[in-house]
């Protein structure tokens, strides 16, 4: 019984992804409708289901995103670890994460830099981006992380902040609007999905940077479900 329950929860998770999608098209809701109608057995509950999540909670439209307010802005896309670090594949995942952004960023008409560290001292390695960033003058920067522990269970985003709490909170909020089945850790106390890092990981980046700075921890590679979700979506993950 709990695996059907786990196996439903993570159908509905599927079914909400295509209904929150920006710029839902026709075969995106047909595809929630299947997912959903399936998990009604066959009784054809899936488009009225669909109905009364579309109607609780729009797609986002993505007109109305100011992108102007990128034109002329500096901004640096730093990926988190030295070469080796971090959880297994997260450096190669963020490099490609990195370079959507800078896509999109330049797109818009901002001045966009991919920074790779390239040492393993974590004391020289922040003093080196930090460095960078101000001779580029950037505007504001991240550096890509994300989650991975012992317990496959584990699920969950926050997004880390020091002295930019406005822009880590329109951060977390689009991307728990655009992906709403994944959790908002909230075990800092800084509200669900931030975490304003004063101290341990991460903190050492925050506190170097000459400008405004947001290391996000979108999900857990190291759950299964989160993993097989959120890895292909480099490029929802990236407009966000």
């Amino acid at each position: 019984a709990l695996m059907e329950k786990a196996q439903i929860t993570q159908e509905i998770e599927n079914a909400l992804w295509y209904l929150k999608k920006p710029g839902q098209s026709p075969a995106d809701e047909a595809k929630a409708i299947g997912i959903l109608s399936n998990i009604c057995r066959g009784k054809n509950g899936g488009p009225e289901l669909v109905k009364a999540i579309e109607e609780s909670s729009p797609t986002v439209d993505l007109a109305n995103v100011p992108w102007d307010s990128l034109n002329g802005l500096v901004v640096v896309v730093g990926v988190g670890h030295e070469p080796g670090g971090g959880a297994s594949g997260e450096r190669v995942w963020n490099i490609k994460l990195a370079k959507a952004m800078k896509g999109i960023l330049e797109e818009h008409g901002a001045i966009a830099h991919v920074y790779l560290h390239k040492i393993r001292s974590y004391s020289a390695r922040q003093a080196c981006f930090a460095e960078f960033c101000k001779k580029v003058g950037a505007f504001l920067c991240w550096e890509l992380h994300y989650d991975a522990v012992k317990n496959p269970a584990a699920r969950g985003h926050h997004f880390k902040f020091r002295g930019a709490k406005k822009f880590a909170t329109y951060t977390q909020e689009e991307f728990s609007q655009r992906f709403p089945q994944s959790v908002a850790r909230d075990s800092y106390g800084d509200g669900p999905g931030l975490h304003h890092a004063t101290s341990g990981n991460g903190s050492g980046f925050l506190r170097a940077m000459p400008c405004w700075a947001l290391l996000p921890e979108p999900f857990f590679n190291s759950n299964p479900s989160e993993k097989a979700f959120f890895k292909p979506r480099i490029d929802e993950i990236a407009e966000i």
